[in-house]
């Protein structure tokens, strides 16, 4: 069941980036060229030149435990855009976290998973105000079990090690 999971986290992966990274030049199939559905991302003034706001887009990247150094996605944006992270994530770091409109990569570092847990950060690009990415980075759990160790049984079942008997 796990491998069927990777395989479709994977293929998820894929296509996504795929649709990413040949996005649409312009705009949507409804509104090529501009924005024809109100949605200015805060352009509030009518004198202004409307902004287009794309459709929120997932993209999903599966990370080995032992990380990764060459992680990268594409971000098409029609205006100014910054990232920030849902949360508190120490492990993983995007670079750059903003851009100008077109087209940017954005390359990840995520560090090795040494807990016996898998883990998840969420990236958000934002084009003023609207989420016009979710990034979801999944990061399998260490397999390396820890034999002996520990002072106490309990330390070790805690922290994820098995102790010799």
């Amino acid at each position: 069941m796990k491998k069927f999971l990777s395989v479709l986290l994977t293929v998820v992966a894929v296509a996504g980036l795929t649709l990413v990274s040949c996005g649409k030049d312009g705009g949507g199939s409804s509104s090529e060229g501009g924005n024809t559905g109100g949605n200015t991302g805060g352009n509030t003034d009518p004198a202004k030149e409307e902004v287009y706001v794309p459709e929120k887009q997932g993209i999903f990247l599966t990370v080995p435990s032992s990380g990764a150094t060459d992680l990268s996605c594409i971000v098409e944006a029609y205006a100014d855009w910054t990232m920030t992270t849902d949360g508190v994530v120490d492990w993983a770091q995007a670079s750059p976290t903003s851009g100008k409109i077109g087209r940017t990569t954005v390359s990840f570092i995520v560090n090795e998973n040494t807990s016996p847990s898998e883990r998840t950060a969420t990236f958000l690009v934002y084009q003023g105000d609207a989420v016009i990415y979710e990034i979801w980075i999944s990061q399998e759990k260490s397999l390396v079990v820890n034999i002996g160790g520990g002072d106490s049984d309990e330390d070790d079942i805690e922290t994820g090690n098995v102790t010799e008997l």
